[in-house]
C-alpha cells in the first residue's frame, strides 16, 4: 500500500487539479490511519469535481472514525 500511497503523491505534484488522484491518495492514506490528511484529499476532490459522490461518502466514514476515536479516548479516561 505504501507503493500505492507513493504513486498517487506523484500523480498529484504532476496535477494538483485532478479530483481523481486526490480520491485515490485519500484511499491510500486508509492503512495508515491518516485520517486528517485523508480527509483533506477528499475535500479537494470535492472541490474541484462537486458532484464526486463517492469522495463525500469516503469523507464522511473518515469523518466518523476520528469521532469514535475520540469517544474512545473519552471511554478511557472514564474508566
Amino acid at each position: 500500500m505504501d507503493e500505492a500511497r507513493n504513486i498517487f503523491e506523484k500523480a498529484l505534484l504532476v496535477n494538483n487539479n485532478y479530483s481523481s488522484s486526490h480520491f485515490h491518495f485519500a484511499l491510500s492514506l486508509e492503512d495508515f490511519k491518516q485520517f486528517d490528511s485523508a480527509i483533506f484529499h477528499y475535500n479537494q476532490a470535492i472541490k474541484i469535481n462537486p458532484s464526486f459522490y463517492q469522495a463525500y461518502e469516503n469523507r464522511a466514514f473518515f469523518q466518523i472514525q476520528i469521532q469514535i476515536k475520540s469517544i474512545d479516548n473519552l471511554v478511557y479516561c472514564i474508566i
